[in-house]
Order: C-alpha cells, then sequence, then structure tokens
C-alpha cells in the first residue's frame, strides 16, 4: 500500500526533515497497515513529494482499504 505525501515548507525560512506515520484503514474502520516516513528533507521555501509504503498483508486483492489518514507528524530543523 502505498501514500503520496506532500510537504509544503514554503513559508519556512529554515530546512526541515520530516517524520510522518501514515495508517491505511479498510471499510470497517480497521487498521489495514501502517507506514512511516523518517527524516524526509524539505528545504525552506520548498515543496516536497514522497511515498509512505507497507506491504498488504490481507487475504483479498486490497479492495477492503479505502483511505489513508497522516496519523502523526513531526519536524525538525536541519
Amino acid at each position: 500500500m502505498t501514500a503520496t505525501l506532500r510537504v509544503d515548507n514554503t513559508a519556512g525560512s529554515l530546512d526541515y526533515e520530516y517524520d510522518i506515520t501514515v495508517v491505511f484503514k479498510g471499510t470497517s474502520g480497521v487498521t489495514a497497515g501502517t507506514a512511516r516516513v523518517d527524516d524526509f528533507p524539505v528545504t525552506s521555501g520548498r515543496t516536497g513529494t514522497t511515498e509512505a509504503t507497507t506491504p498488504y498483508t490481507g487475504t483479498g486483492d486490497g479492495s477492503e482499504v479505502t483511505k489513508c489518514e497522516v496519523r502523526r507528524a513531526s519536524r525538525s530543523s536541519v
């Protein structure tokens, strides 16, 4: 499972590294997987794009995974 993440640092005057946790959820609201991106660098004044991925461990074709959401995000200056 893959989520494309777009991190906006256009208003910032510092370079940052971002840690992001994404949760994939099924139709019943049950967590189907969790992906994490660590130390993703985004230069000040820029927007960065990355992907958070985790293996699909279900028994079907994956169609029951209907959404993903950012569970946690933080940044630290470089």
